[in-house]
């Protein structure tokens, strides 16, 4: 996967860090600019010349779940940059192709040096991508896979196989994962104490209970595929080789809620 690479200082206090996220200060910005970019510019912030990144290829639990898999998946994302804690800083480099729609370098994360020139445009491959914070991540079961059509079938590939075999192995948040079996909605309230599930699938009943036009109408699930159906969230089921909506993959039955597939055969259109 063709991809730029990016050296600077990850700086957890410029920001709120969590599981597939931090804060980082290039040496130089400008190679921002060699990034594709159809929607938003890198949105650097002009006080201490940080820019957020996201994370490729993983989704970490939001902070707000019932279980403490959040925490965790950000502690270790601060350990494995050699991170003692929020305040340090530490060098390291990243490795991107694109920026996001909301002006975030979408990228593969790695601390220490290398000898490589700042700025060089390489293919990243599997092996290395094995190094990356992301994968580290992913392999000790602290977050899910996220995958988007611009990752290159040979990452995602190592990253699915991954991950069936973390769940086989019954680590981390795998356990208690309920995406395919389904979890009981009663309510907005019930959110925080839902068992984990795909982050995706959370934060869309998390908006759920906050669009205008659904919120006075998601104590039940009744009108979610209704509101599934605005997102216009398209997908690639791998097994399958067919491209389908969200909305269409998720099973509701009066207020039990799942996905239809796993995680990791699900690719999302990615929006730049």
């Amino acid at each position: 996967m063709p991809v730029v690479l990016i050296k600077g200082i990850f700086k957890p206090a410029a920001g709120i860090p969590d599981g597939d996220t931090i804060r980082f200060a290039p040496f130089n910005p400008s190679l921002l600019l060699r990034l594709e970019i159809k929607s938003k510019n890198p949105r650097i912030n002009s006080n201490n010349g940080t820019i957020s990144l996201r994370y490729e290829g993983i989704d970490a639990l939001e902070k707000d779940a019932v279980e403490s898999f959040a925490s965790q998946a950000t502690a270790t994302n601060l350990k494995l940059l050699g991170l003692k804690g929020v305040n340090d800083e530490t060098e390291g480099y990243i490795l991107a192709s694109c920026v996001g729609t909301n002006g975030r370098p979408i990228s593969f994360v790695f601390s220490g040096t290398t000898d490589e020139k700042d700025g060089s445009r390489i293919f990243l491959n599997p092996e290395r991508m094995k190094d990356s914070v992301n994968y580290k991540l992913l392999k000790i079961g602290l977050v899910y896979p996220l995958f988007y059509d611009n990752l290159f079938p040979e990452l995602r590939e190592t990253l699915a196989s991954t991950t069936a075999s973390v769940r086989e192995s019954g680590l981390g948040i795998w356990p208690k994962d309920r995406t395919k079996k389904g979890v009981t909605w009663r309510g907005p309230r019930s959110l925080a104490k839902l068992p984990p599930i795909f982050p995706k699938l959370w934060r869309r009943l998390e908006n759920y209970t906050k669009v205008r036009d659904f919120k006075h109408r998601c104590a039940t699930l009744r009108y979610f595929q209704e509101y599934l159906q605005t997102k216009h969230d398209r997908i690639f089921i791998v097994s399958e080789s067919r491209f389908t909506s969200l909305a269409r993959i998720v099973a509701i039955n009066n207020n039990k809620i799942s996905l239809s597939y796993l995680p990791e055969d699900i690719v999302f259109h990615r929006i730049l």
